[in-house]
């Protein structure tokens, strides 16, 4: 059923392995127990979703370095030579960030509103990779972007944020975008993000919107694609087989 759900594997990683995310709550982020695999390696990882579900895509999320920390390329390069397409969130601050990472065999960077200082550097990201090798994220805790609201050019941050964010984005050149709300991700409480990809699939047709979060079951992941996302991220459902 992986095709037309269009599952996209998510690895958190932390300390060079994969650690099971829940609720945005990082400090208690631990290595994965799976029911597909029994390493929380990131390569075994890998191979299990690709082993149990014909997963190619990755979304490669290194914790140590959105923290502030240096990236760990080892597993990125790895998981690349073995023929997955990596999209890259490591977060990226600056085109100095970018730099270092751009020969190794990553598909796309994600310029993540979390870690972007403002829409300028979005704008810059888009001039160096061009729109086929960024995706930005509009990241969320509780339908609120994770962002000062400032550097947006906004007063403050309101429901309505998540779709100004995404034409913002399009007017810098982005087409490629994601949605996700860290509360809502490893709960197991459904999706939450159906709405906001209804409104953007609206506003924004031609883009290609990925969004998850919450996802227990394939009705679940359906769901987000009957709202306009083109793929779902997944990591919980697939570790626990409740897909």
């Amino acid at each position: 059923m992986s095709d037309p759900m269009n599952l996209v594997g998510v690895l958190d990683l932390m300390d060079g392995v994969v650690v099971r995310a829940v609720g945005g709550h990082r400090d208690e982020y631990r290595p994965v127990q799976s029911r597909i695999c029994d390493s929380c390696e990131p390569m075994e990882v890998a191979a299990a979703f690709r082993r149990e579900y014909g997963i190619e895509q990755l979304y490669v999320a290194d914790l140590d370095a959105i923290r502030g920390g240096p990236v760990n390329t080892s597993p990125i390069v790895n998981l690349a030579a073995e023929g997955f397409r990596i999209t890259l969130d490591a977060g990226f601050r600056s085109l100095a960030d970018l730099e270092p990472m751009e020969e190794l065999g990553i598909t796309t960077f994600v310029a993540a509103l979390e870690t972007l200082p403002n829409v300028a550097t979005l704008g810059a990201f888009i001039d160096r990779l061009g729109a086929e090798r960024l995706r930005f994220s509009i990241d969320l805790v509780a339908g609120i972007p994770l962002a000062d609201p400032t550097g947006w050019g906004q007063a403050q941050w309101d429901e309505t944020s998540p779709l100004v964010l995404a034409e913002l984005a399009a007017e810098e050149g982005v087409e490629q975008l994601i949605v996700l709300d860290l509360k809502a991700v490893g709960t197991a409480i459904g999706p939450t993000t159906a709405e906001i990809c209804r409104q953007i699939k609206t506003r924004l047709p031609k883009a290609s919107l990925w969004s998850g979060g919450g996802i227990r079951t394939a009705a679940d992941a359906l769901e987000l694609r009957s709202a306009g996302a083109d793929g779902v991220l997944i990591a919980s459902a697939l570790h626990d087989r409740t897909l």
